[in-house]
């Protein structure tokens, strides 16, 4: 390769193709290619001087006591290609070895990159543990080096996992993460990144809380875990969507007709609430709609947030302005600081800062004076995130901890342990060439290629290992469990081990089968805690709590029983003769077991996605939402009697177009005729279920004891909407089957604090399915009934406060009824969300329906009946059996057209719908 090369050369060309030794080791083929290419750019370039060709050195021999690693290692310092498997009655010239004997390079599949550490947890304590013959330690933790090609992802991992528990025997290993960006190493910077991440942005909610909860921005307001979460409800509640104030609104050329949805105007309507007391539906100083939901404490919260809000708002006035670099960072600096706080003790961190912006101030000096040209402020933010995501943070290394890093960072440097960690995808697979990277788009011979040098990372990853390589990926689906393909890299290391190596005495069984460990899902299964399952000669978890976790799961397994034992009944508090039940309580537990189970009993909160944050704003409302305006309607109309007029409608309006609560101009016209000509409507029906009687409700209070086995029950509460002999509800809400369950349960309370009277309940509010109205008349079939409903919810009551209960009111009606299919689709509906995704359930219940139906029964619900069907057939049977032997239900179904004599108008003053 003396001649003079014709460059440049183009990748993927005949020319190129002839640079590679023909022969060679397929790794060295595959994964050298950077390195071939310097080496071959270096060659043209000694072409230019005078030198002296020399005969190459002769091969060295591979030592007889050479592991496979080791012998691996010399294929490929050697360019040796692999003898590979033999022809048909060929000798098999593959080097023999025995795995058994030989752990110098190992294969770990795991389910996901949390279960990687912990697989990797427990393989660097076996490490740990081995000793020479003399009985010193022969690995040592700074021997160990883990090398990722996605440390921001594995590194909280990481470091979490390797806490250990050592109350359950899994010890402690020291660790550090070798090559954080200073934005992971220091506080202060990564609350600058995230300013600087906002600046030019839309200032969503999600983001301006996230700012909020760093710890220098924390620090400086005092933002309690409670008041952060309190400020996220908030911004929910007065439906704050994106922009700090009107002026963000109208550079995304929105009208400034719409002042919702923004932080201003979230904190107007909470710090006018602060001062009212609650009232109508008015609007209040300015036209705003106060938030009154607040008091006490939460003022001190709400204050804070409005320093906050204007603090961040005046630096970004003044950020977000074309300027000079030297005015620009003045302009930063000063906002950091009325932004951030740090404790005395860590006053250190701001010289980082100081640092970080003369650094970038210095770069827009010429000749030794600053430039005044005017930027914008935009590409400077951009121009700083760009060096403070590039710059690396503190070194730690060598600090005798277990090293992890990226491949980049430990490029090269030997330990006696690596383990590759994270090896799911194609190490450097990227997608296409963005259009300004001319050099990609035409690759020549010596241009930076992604793959490439990640490929020779991984290629010098293996060479720098001394004597073990421990590789980690994953090995099944999550979800699935389907087994998953290894990614390009590893097939090829093993592909290149299988043509190299067979196993002595073997057939023709794959070294990389014998080498590779699938690990179980959880670290509580079997295999993992068994002798010998997984290839080793002890068990291979070194965790004694899931040790007792397997031992427990296979004890209920030996005894026969299917699923798991209730919990103990709750201890009373008090001496245990008397327990005291809220009557609201025990009326809703038929609508919700699990939530009684989980919440009430086991104190747990559950979040799903309706109360996350929403940065968007909406054209069109949701179910949830589309209630709320219609409950804010209903309740002033009630309360306003025969006094409402068509300018309450407006009034109403104009307060909720103010909160922001329907969509904005006059996208939330149809919304707003729609919502009051039901509640309207439902009026109506009110008006004509009282039968000439006034409304006006009052709640009736119920003191019931009742003897159990070991103590009293005192039921206790009120019954809310009596009027006459009627429990009426009015809701703008849809009438479900739960709804049912909670007037049964209240229905049979009053009867029997007042058996005199023959009481109905009646529940006045949205179809179930249609958008019509619906009225639900209950009455029981005797007095006696009453007494036999309290008995069977008591039992039904305190199972649901020990176990969980498969019951689900739809769901369980349809199986009782014997319609399978609305059954099934009550579960779990095609295109929304049924009983399934309500929160609680499907945290102890989120199954399929044909595995909910499949439920076993336990030793002690065999007495009812032959179980047919399951847990969840008996208990359908239990309640709605129960139900329907006690009850009388009348349901009627009106069309809103039907009922109103004239439909109302809600649409504000102005025809645009703005204010």
């Amino acid at each position: 390769m003396r001649e003079r090369l014709p460059l440049p050369i183009r990748r993927g060309t005949t020319d190129e193709q002839e640079l590679t030794v023909a022969g060679g080791n397929p790794l060295v083929n595959g994964w050298g290619r950077a390195s071939r290419e310097a080496h071959v750019l270096l060659i043209d370039a000694a072409n230019n001087v005078p030198s002296t060709v020399t005969d190459a050195e002769p091969k060295a021999t591979v030592p007889e006591t050479s592991t496979l690693l080791g012998r691996l290692q010399h294929d490929l310092r050697t360019d040796t290609a692999p003898p590979g498997a033999p022809a048909a009655e060929q000798p098999d010239e593959r080097s023999p070895i025995d795995p058994a004997t030989d752990p110098s390079l190992r294969w770990h599949r795991a389910y996901g990159p949390a279960r990687q550490v912990e697989v990797l947890r427990d393989a660097l304590i076996r490490l740990l543990d081995e000793t020479n013959d003399d009985g010193t330690f022969r690995f040592h933790p700074r021997d160990i080096a883990v090398l990722t090609p996605d440390v921001a992802s594995f590194a909280p991992l990481v470091e979490a996992t390797f806490a250990g528990d050592p109350r359950h025997g899994v010890p402690a290993l020291p660790v550090r993460i070798a090559d954080r960006t200073l934005r992971a190493d220091d506080p202060l910077l990564d609350t600058l990144g995230a300013l600087l991440a906002m600046l030019g942005g839309r200032f969503r909610a999600t983001e301006v809380v996230s700012f909020a909860s760093r710890q220098p921005v924390r620090d400086r307001f005092g933002f309690s875990d409670e008041a952060l979460a309190r400020i996220g409800s908030w911004a929910r509640a007065t439906h704050v969507r994106w922009g700090l104030g009107s002026a963000d609104h109208e550079r995304a050329g929105i009208p400034d007709t719409l002042v919702a949805h923004t932080w201003s105007a979230g904190l107007d309507q909470l710090l006018l609430g602060a001062t009212m007391a609650d009232g109508d539906l008015r609007l209040g100083i300015g036209d705003v709609a106060p938030f009154t939901d607040i008091e006490g404490s939460q003022v001190v919260d709400a204050g804070a947030l409005a320093d906050f809000i204007h603090s961040l708002n005046a630096s970004m006035a003044v950020l977000q302005q074309p300027s000079s670099v030297n005015g620009w960072c003045d302009a930063l600096a000063a906002g950091l600081r009325n932004l951030c706080a740090v404790p005395d003790a860590d006053a250190w961190r701001w010289r980082a800062i100081e640092k970080l912006i003369e650094e970038f101030r210095d770069d827009a000096v010429v000749d030794g004076q600053p430039r005044n040209d005017m930027v914008d402020a935009a590409e400077l933010a951009a121009l700083l995130r760009s060096r403070l995501a590039g710059a690396g943070g503190r070194p730690r290394f060598g600090t005798g901890s277990i090293t992890v890093s990226a491949l980049t960072a430990q490029r090269g440097v030997p330990h006696k342990v690596v383990c590759l960690l994270g090896l799911d995808d194609d190490i450097g697979a990227g997608g296409m060439a963005v259009a300004e990277d001319l050099v990609a788009v035409l690759p020549c011979l010596g241009d930076r290629d992604q793959r490439s040098e990640q490929r020779a990372q991984l290629l010098d990853a293996v060479l720098c290992a001394g004597e073990r390589l421990l590789v980690f990926s994953t090995g099944h689906d999550l979800r699935t469990n389907t087994e998953l393909p290894p990614a390009v890299a590893i097939a090829e290391l093993f592909d290149a081990v299988d043509a190299t190596f067979r196993i002595d005495g073997v057939g023709n069984a794959r070294v990389s089968a014998a080498l590779s460990t699938s690990h179980p899902r959880q670290a509580w299964s079997e295999p993992a805690l068994e002798a010998g399952a997984l290839g080793i000669e002890g068990p291979w978890s070194f965790d004694r709590g899931a040790l007792a976790a397997a031992v427990a799961r296979r004890d209920r397994q030996d005894s026969g029983t299917d699923t798991a034992e209730p919990l103990a009944p709750p201890k009373l508090a008090t001496d245990g003769l008397i327990e005291r039940i809220s009557i609201a309580d025990f009326a809703a537990v038929g609508g919700n077991p699990a939530q009684v189970l989980l919440k009430s009993r086991l104190g747990l909160t559950v979040l799903t996605e309706e109360d996350d944050l929403r940065d968007a704003i909406e054209l069109d409302l949701a179910g949830r939402e589309e209630w709320s305006i219609g409950d804010a309607l209903l309740r002033a109309r009630l309360e306003a009697g025969d006094d409402w007029s068509p300018d309450d409608v407006v009034a109403w309006s104009e307060v909720e177009r103010a909160r922001g609560a329907v969509p904005p101009m006059t996208f939330g016209n149809s919304v707003m005729t729609r919502v009051s000509n039901r509640i309207e409507a439902l009026r109506a029906l009110l008006v004509t279920a009282l039968q000439g009687a006034p409304w006006r409700p009052e709640p009736v209070a119920i003191r019931l004891v009742r003897d159990a086995t070991d103590r009293t029950l005192l039921f206790e509460g009120t019954i809310p909407g009596v009027i006459g002999n009627k429990i009426i509800t009015v809701t703008a809400s849809r009438l479900k089957d739960r709804d049912l369950l909670v007037s049964w349960v209240r229905l049979a309370a009053l009867t029997l604090h007042d058996p005199t009277q023959s009481w109905q309940s009646v529940s006045i509010g949205r179809s179930p399915k249609e958008d019509k109205l619906a009225v639900q008349t209950l009455s029981l079939r005797s007095e006696s009934d009453a007494e036999t409903i309290l008995a069977f919810m008591t039992d039904f009551w305190e199972r649901s406060r020990s176990d969980a209960v498969p019951f689900f009111p739809s769901t369980s009606r349809a199986v009782h009824e014997g319609r399978w299919k609305d059954a099934r689709a009550a579960w779990e509906p095609y295109g929304s969300s049924g009983e399934r995704r309500d929160r609680w359930a499907n945290l102890v219940y989120d199954i399929d329906f044909d595995e909910l139906r499949s439920i076993p029964l336990r030793d002690d619900e065999r007495t009812d009946g032959d179980g047919s069907g399951g847990r969840l057939a008996l208990w359908s049977r239990r309640v709605w059996g129960t139900f329907a032997e006690t009850t009388v239900v009348d349901e009627a179904i009106h069309k809103i057209s039907d009922v109103l004599v004239a439909p109302v108008g809600a649409t504000s003053a102005d025809e645009d719908g703005s204010r």
